[in-house]
């Protein structure tokens, strides 16, 4: 089956963007987690591309699907019939059906060989650089990178009435709303955990520091789609579909790859909270039931922990569990090279089959390229 692929990256003016090469990446391993960096031919107002303003850009990837079969076997088909015979059999049927017979070799009544396919991102512009081939290079991201570039101004101590972190991130995406230019705006969800009583933002900090604890504590990721709407959800949530990936049809190359000096696996986690008054240092550790341990991942948060004097020793290491637990998926990874889907999705399951054998795991990221039209998939939770 011929994948045809397209893009066309278009500013929030409508101004169309001459591109020349496009790389897209969603990993929910990464805050922000779509990224894309673009080379094109800057526009003539340079303003309209100024990371300063935070400008969008809607990239539209289009992916649509052609004939397996060359027109030779409609031909040695319906070789020396009757024209009146290929009248007769396709009588009241759309031309559409004649090629998807002869695109996919089974023709069904009324269904597409396969759908086409489309993705948009719709990013705001972090970096841009003129060459001096006259091209430009522009990044780009999504929008917990806004997010991450404020911070509270507040004179003193804002102390919120919500009981939820579902509750607190409305209340500060309202009040962001009216303070920047931005929307913000959170989906529609069941997850949730409480946050202790009067949650207190201090003066300076990092909103996404304040999310932070709770987070941790309930296992919960705060995120931005790459249209720009926020989740809050399950860490490491596992989404419905499959992906299929084969070296008989789509797959190039792969590599298995465990890497003891990223930063995506440790046998044992320290998160130090940092009381943003007065400096004081708490703890979260995992595990401490006197097992060996070879490397530690520390975490270090400028806010309030989830916890105090009070808490069971083990919902004060809850947070270092958690992120220990994500860390067991992620120390072997397989980034498969495979020509471009445009429907693979980090969580969704994906069954491999590979020159070294079949493997099945979660797809953690996925990297989209043009002209080339290929795609990297890198999976996690491999088995």
């Amino acid at each position: 089956m011929l994948a045809i692929c397209n893009v066309t990256a278009t500013l929030s003016n409508g101004t169309a963007l001459d591109l020349i090469t496009s790389n897209l990446t969603l990993d929910d391993s990464w805050t922000p987690y779509a990224q894309a960096s673009l080379v094109i031919i800057p526009p003539a107002n340079l303003d309209l591309i100024d990371p300063r303003a935070a400008p969008t850009v809607t990239l539209n990837y289009h992916q649509h699907f052609g004939p397996v079969q060359p027109v030779s076997v409609l031909s040695a088909a319906w070789g020396g019939r009757l024209v009146s015979a290929l009248s007769a059999a396709w009588s009241g049927k759309a031309v559409s059906a004649l090629s998807t017979a002869y695109g996919s070799g089974t023709f069904i009544d009324g269904e597409a060989y396969r759908d086409p396919i489309d993705r948009v991102a719709v990013l705001h512009i972090r970096r841009r650089r003129r060459n001096t081939d006259g091209s430009a290079d522009i990044d780009l991201a999504s929008a917990e990178a806004l997010l991450a570039d404020l911070r509270s101004m507040q004179g003193g101590a804002r102390l919120y009435s919500a009981s939820t972190l579902r509750e607190l991130v409305g209340d500060i995406f309202e009040e962001l709303n009216a303070a920047t230019a931005h929307t913000f705006t959170l989906a529609v969800g069941d997850a949730d955990t409480p946050v202790a009583p009067s949650p207190t933002l201090s003066p300076g900090q990092s909103y996404i520091d304040f999310f932070t604890p709770y987070l941790q504590a309930g296992n919960l990721r705060l995120w931005a789609d790459e249209l720009g709407l926020f989740h809050l959800s399950m860490a490491d949530a596992i989404l419905t579909g499959a992906l299929v990936l084969s070296v008989a049809t789509n797959v190039e190359g792969a590599t298995d790859e465990i890497d003891r000096d990223g930063d995506l696996w440790a046998d044992s986690v320290v998160v130090e909270y940092n009381d943003p008054e007065t400096g004081t240092g708490y703890i979260s550790a995992y595990p401490q039931d006197g097992r060996t341990i070879s490397k530690t991942r520390h975490v270090r948060v400028d806010a309030y922990p989830p916890f105090d004097q009070f808490t069971a020793p083990d919902e004060v290491d809850l947070a270092a569990k958690n992120i220990y637990d994500r860390l067991q998926g992620r120390g072997r990874e397989v980034p498969i090279d495979a020509v471009s889907d445009f429907s693979a999705t980090p969580g969704t399951p994906v069954a491999a089959t590979l020159l070294t054998g079949t493997l099945t795991g979660v797809v953690r990221a996925v990297e989209w390229r043009t002209p080339e039209n290929t795609m990297t998939i890198t999976t996690r939770d491999i088995n």
